[in-house]
């Protein structure tokens, strides 16, 4: 989380965010860790409103708990009593979420990290920029291959090998696996 803060507060590498055009950021995942990340997240564009977009956009699977946070500013099921910033903004269309974004947050867990939602990152996220940064929260790892040519994969590798396989003809921008 500490990186996480780093990055959003532009103090991660001299110069990474000089640019005119504000940072668009998003957070895959509205469970009880990435509704948490999310309060600390969208507190920390607001603190930085020359370098971000001041919207947060989060990503949940069910349209009812994307209504609940956008009405009472609150995830009743897995995060009781605690106040969602009002500059967090649920919904359920990975497209429109990740439309745009500069900085992904993904805070689903891994087993439910699919082929179409690495896709949609690629589709979907700022095309415009030179480097697309992924910030993985995801604990778990992938058992690739059977037997003695079995290897384990953490997840950020994982996305970092996925979001970067494109062609070379594609205008796809690189992913930095921060």
């Amino acid at each position: 989380l500490n990186r996480l803060s780093y990055l959003l507060a532009g103090k991660h590498r001299p110069g990474l965010f000089v640019c005119k055009m504000k940072k668009r950021v998003c957070l895959l995942g509205g469970g009880s860790f990435g509704t948490a990340v999310a309060r600390v997240v969208a507190s920390n564009l607001t603190t930085h409103p020359d370098t971000f977009h001041p919207e947060l956009q989060l990503w949940l699977r069910r349209q009812e708990l994307a209504d609940q946070i956008n009405t009472t500013n609150e995830n009743g099921q897995y995060l009781p009593g605690a106040s969602i910033p009002s500059n967090v903004v649920a919904n359920t269309d990975l497209k429109r979420v990740l439309e745009g974004a500069d900085v992904i947050v993904v805070g689903v867990p891994h087993q439910y990290i699919s082929e179409s939602m690495i896709s949609s990152i690629q589709k979907h996220c700022n095309q415009d920029a030179k480097t697309i940064h992924v910030i993985s929260l995801a604990k778990g790892i992938y058992l690739d291959g059977e037997g003695k040519s079995s290897c384990l994969t953490r997840v950020s590798e994982r996305l970092h090998e996925s979001l970067n396989n494109t062609p070379p003809s594609s205008k796809r921008p690189r992913v930095d696996d921060d």
